[in-house]
This record gives structure tokens, sequence and C-alpha cells, in this order.
């Protein structure tokens, strides 16, 4: 019988390395691959990054589970390092969704550098405004950035590079606290924002206003992760 009480959130990615995934022991909600459906921040509804990771999932595979709510059936497939998210609409209307995987990589921040961003357009959330990127993304203060159009990426530090390909998504999401505002968020230990750098591939549509969903139809985005050491 399937799990009716089934958390979805992947906890740990082992590797020789060391785990892939960060876990906040200030509070379980920063912490692995938390799942944003069926919208992002509270651009669609009032709950931070929709109703996806607050609700009981169920198993349907050894690497898939599900969720059936408001008209929308979700499915979730974690196989090795390749992930999925589809949106179903099940309604007889339109409806406007946004998705999005939300991995909290394990990084030496303060020593590491985003590539693959050079060029691209982006919403800078620290101040609203859209700006282009040139070169290599750094952390050390806060980094909240939204990417249009970004589909590999790469976070390195001094001892290894995790490599991401994102596949339907139209925007790529790169998100830091920084030391000023790790201080002030309650579910994050002063020093966390140090140890770890979340990329995302978020599917957020035009003017990160969602995309609408016929019924029937389906939205999808993935996430491939490659890791690669020793240079």
């Amino acid at each position: 019988m399937a799990d009716p009480t089934l958390d979805p959130t992947v906890r740990h990615l082992p590797h020789p390395s060391g785990d892939l995934l960060f876990r906040s022991a200030a509070g379980p909600e920063h912490a692995g691959i938390p799942i944003v459906a069926p919208w992002f921040a509270q651009t669609l509804g009032e709950q931070m990054h929709g109703w996806a990771r607050a609700l009981p999932w169920r198993r349907v595979s050894d690497t898939a589970c599900a969720l059936e709510h408001d008209g929308l059936a979700l499915t979730f497939t974690a196989d090795g390092l390749d992930f999925t998210l589809s949106c179903r609409n099940t309604t007889a209307k339109p409806r406007r969704v946004q998705l999005a995987l939300h991995p909290y990589w394990a990084v030496d921040a303060p020593a590491a550098r985003v590539v693959g961003l050079d060029g691209a357009a982006y919403l800078d959330k620290t101040d609203g405004r859209v700006k282009r990127f040139a070169g290599e993304l750094r952390f050390g203060e806060e980094t909240d950035f939204v990417f249009a159009g970004v589909r590999e990426l790469s976070l390195v530090d001094a001892t290894r590079a995790v490599h991401l390909t994102l596949t339907g998504a139209d925007h790529a999401v790169v998100w830091n606290p920084g030391p000023v505002e790790c201080r002030k968020a309650p579910a994050l230990e002063d020093e966390d924002w140090e140890r770890f750098a979340c990329l995302e591939p978020a599917l957020l549509g035009a003017d990160r206003g969602g995309v609408v969903l016929a019924p029937g139809d389906e939205a999808r985005i993935g996430m491939r992760v490659r890791v690669t050491t020793a240079w």
C-alpha cells in the first residue's frame, strides 16, 4: 500500500567527494531538494512556493511519487542524478502554474563561483531591477537572481564542480542569503550561508507570470546533475 504521508523531498545525494546536498540544523525547510509548485514565491498564491511540499504524496514506483490537489496532478521523479517534475491540469478550465526544483547544493560558498551566466538577462530580486550579467557569479552578499533562458550552469568550489543541465525550464534561479540576511532568518544558523547555494530550474512564464495549461495539458521541468572533481 502506498504511504499516505510520503515526503518527496530528496534529503541526500551521496558522492565520494561528500554529500551533494546541504541540510540546516536550524530548520528542515532549508535542506535537500524541495519541490516548488504550483507557483514560485508568492506569485500566484499566498503560500510561499506553493502547496506541493506541504501536502502528503503517494509513491507510484521506486523512483516516482505523485500528488493530486486542486485540479492539478503532480509527479516527481528522482532517478539517480536525474530529476523531473510535471504538472497536469485535470480540470475543464485553463490553469496558470509555475514549477521549480529548489536544491540546496552543499558548497564552500565564500570560495565558490557560478559559471554559465555570462550575458544572461536576469531579475535582481534584491532591488527589483532587470539587468544583464557579466562574468562569473560570486557569493558574499545577498544573491537572489532569476536568469532567463539559461540551460547549462555549474557551481564550482575548490573540491568539486556540480554541473546542471536544465530541461523544460525557462529560468534558472540562484539564491544565497549572504551573511546579513542569513543572521535574520529564523530557520538558518548564522553561518549557514557559507555552506550552500541554491541553483534551480524554474518554469515561470513570460515576465515571471506563470504559464497557462489548457485542460489536460502538462508542463514538465527537469534537472540532470553531473559532478567533476580533482582539477
